[in-house]
């Protein structure tokens, strides 16, 4: 064997090793702990927990069943995250992490900005949603005491500078989207919409949908307004306002099971009923004007 061969097996069996070692030997428990702790020093109400952790290659990480909670309320749980360095940002002041996750059969994918500068230290996130199938998610049938389905995508934006309350947008779309209603007032078990898309800005406790619109099967509609967030969530207020306009159907069957007043007279000249939405997300009122 000549020397050349021999330095080359030499370098493979010590790089070898040390990938064994660093898999074998990775500190699970520590960077579980540590992930933990960074997500609360942003907001103590958030709790992560985390099956394994463990790196990958090229050099990233891998979590699996990554659950994030608010108070106890499940918010975002999915069987696998990868994160990795960016290259680019190996160069430069700031941290940025690519990632991606399985989240409710869909996939949440997108970039983490880490600043580093004092006194202007910000961490940005900018995420696309696709394909996420919104009946998984247990703690937003908990939060709003029905059930919801529906197939959800879009875009989101959130950053948090100097440690103080953040800020955000985003463009969400919901297709095939079913909502559940009392049967007992209404006549059947749930709303149909073919498509519902929302355009939305967040900053510090109060969310603001500046429109959202709605196709279905029983009805159209447009709704604008605000959320103020509480703890806990599911108490948080709610100030919206809108019109709807039923379909030919679901007007005559409204007409049959609710009183005359509550619906003749409301119409404007596109057969649209004002409508508003106050009380909290899991015991919404509305009232029509």
């Amino acid at each position: 064997m000549t020397p050349a061969k021999t330095r080359f097996l030499y370098v493979l069996y010590i790089v070898g090793v040390a990938v064994f070692f660093i898999y074998w030997l990775f500190p699970d428990d520590a960077v579980r702990n540590y992930l933990s702790l960074r997500l609360k020093s942003f907001n103590p109400d958030l709790n992560l927990t985390l099956v394994q952790a463990r790196p990958t290659f090229p050099p990233g990480l891998k979590l699996e069943k990554m659950r994030i909670s608010v108070n106890n309320l499940p918010i975002v749980e999915m069987n696998e995250f990868k994160l990795k360095p960016a290259f680019s940002s190996l160069f430069s002041p700031g941290r940025t992490f690519l990632f991606q996750g399985d989240l409710y059969g869909g996939t949440i994918a997108g970039r983490l900005d880490w600043g580093t500068e004092v006194p202007h230290r910000t961490v940005a996130l900018n995420s696309t949603l696709s394909g996420i199938q919104v009946g998984g998610s247990a703690g937003l049938e908990r939060l709003t005491r029905r059930k919801i389905s529906g197939v959800l995508g879009g875009s989101v934006y959130f950053e948090i500078k100097n440690g103080q309350t953040g800020a955000g947008s985003a463009g969400l779309n919901v297709t095939d989207c079913k909502i559940e209603i009392p049967p007992s007032v209404y006549g059947r078990e749930h709303l149909s919409f073919k498509n519902i898309s929302a355009d939305i800005a967040a900053a510090g406790k109060n969310i603001r949908i500046k429109t959202c619109t709605l196709r279905g099967d029983q009805m159209d509609g447009k709704v604008e307004g605000s959320v103020e967030l509480k703890t806990p969530v599911n108490k948080s207020v709610l100030n919206l306002s809108g019109a709807f306009r039923p379909h030919h159907q679901f007007l005559a069957d409204l007409r049959k099971r609710l009183p005359i007043f509550f619906l003749s007279g409301q119409r404007d000249d596109n057969n649209e009923f004002p409508v508003q939405f106050s009380g909290t997300i899991d015991s919404p009122l509305f009232s029509l004007n």
